[in-house]
């Protein structure tokens, strides 16, 4: 019986990689210390994880006071099918593990930088690495995505003409962002929360009725955004389709970064405007905490949480991403804060508070590269 015995351990996606690795018919989990307790959630999770993929081994639970434990558990299966993950965070973990193994059997650990297994001892030919999509990669950690969370409808990227038009969209509001008319932009959810009869007011007491106001307003009519009623009053009709796109204003960078990781066929997965729930799909009750991921990217175990942010941005957008993505993605895991501003347009601090906590900014000359920039970055790390 090929029987994985693995440390309990708190990171994403490590935590998992190795049940995921062979067809065990078992898989043991040691937990050296009291204060991590057996997790439900997480471990349905993980074992849903492995259903997936077609693995449904047999699953044990210890916790390790002392070393006689561990040579007991040891003693009670073949040695020649052992495998033992001597992955941990907790380098004192691996270690007393390490010093407990016996002599004839396979041990290894998995080197989430590098993606793959590294054999300490015996052979893991045999181990194979899996890849993970996003929703994978965050139930690794217990938690889980909200369904029906997307702010988008799918079909907008059913075609190259929605596709098209959405690029269209951001060039324009790119523009106004070039020129420093974000009032027209801001303006948007505001007149749509005030929509009647199918009409909005974009010029408001947040926007006056200036010349180049009114030249955006004709781009997007021209794109088929709108169709323009009263071009002195800014009243227009907004069609359905794009509606949505105008609620949240900085969702508009999302879709265009979203397609342009698409469009490079590069990544394993790509999501944009995810809610994820801290607690998993098992709790469900007033005290979820959830937060909204705007972009995520994952090649080769290797995810890139990225917030993007139209035209401005404060330092909790910073402490905002750097958190998200260490806890669902790991401290691996590509931080990034995607801008449509300027580079000089940054503050001083903004740059060495990013900095600081290995945010990488993107700003408007770079987001146009922003899936090849992704793809460097994880080339790096192999």
């Amino acid at each position: 019986m090929k029987t994985l015995i693995r440390i309990y351990h708190e990171g994403p996606i490590t935590n998992i990689m190795s049940a995921l690795a062979y067809p065990f018919d078992r898989i043991v989990t040691l937990y050296f210390k009291q204060y991590h307790q057996f997790d439900r959630t997480l471990y349905t999770q993980h074992m849903s994880i492995l259903n997936e993929f077609d693995l449904h081994p047999d699953y044990e639970r210890h916790t390790i006071l002392s070393k006689d434990d561990i040579v007991d558990i040891f003693n009670q299966h073949n040695h020649e099918q052992l495998y033992i993950d001597i992955t941990s965070s907790v380098l004192d973990e691996s270690m007393q593990l390490l010093l407990c193994c016996p002599h004839n059997v396979n041990i290894f650990y998995y080197n989430h930088q590098e993606n793959q297994f590294i054999a300490y001892q015996g052979d893991i030919s045999k181990l194979k690495v899996k890849k993970l999509h996003i929703r994978q990669s965050i139930e690794s950690c217990g938690a889980s995505v909200r369904q029906n969370s997307l702010h988008y409808s799918p079909k907008d990227f059913e075609n190259e003409e929605d596709t098209k038009t959405i690029k269209q969209i951001y060039y324009i509001f790119s523009s106004t962002i070039e020129n420093r008319c974000y009032g027209l932009i801001d303006s948007f959810p505001y007149a749509i929360s005030n929509e009647k009869n199918g009409r909005v007011k974009l010029f408001n007491q947040y926007c006056q009725s200036s010349t180049q106001a009114k030249r955006i307003i004709e781009q997007l009519e021209d794109c088929g955004v709108l169709e323009v009623i009263n071009i002195e009053t800014g009243e227009v009709l907004l069609k359905n389709k794009y509606k949505h796109i105008f609620k949240v204003m900085g969702q508009i960078l999302e879709m265009y970064l979203y397609i342009l990781c698409k469009e490079m066929d590069y990544f394993d997965d790509v999501k944009m405007s995810l809610t994820i729930d801290y607690n998993g799909s098992l709790i469900n009750d007033s005290f979820d905490a959830t937060s909204e991921i705007d972009l995520i990217t994952i090649k080769d175990n290797h995810p890139s949480y990225i917030s993007c942010k139209l035209h401005h941005f404060n330092q909790e957008a910073l402490y905002e991403i750097y958190t998200n993505a260490t806890h669902f993605g790991s401290s691996l895991a590509n931080k990034i804060l995607a801008i449509s501003n300027n580079d000089e347009a940054i503050n001083q601090y903004s740059k060495n508070k990013a900095s600081e906590l290995g945010i990488q900014l993107i700003t408007k000359g770079q987001l146009e590269q922003l899936a090849l920039l992704l793809q460097q970055i994880n080339k790096r790390k192999d």
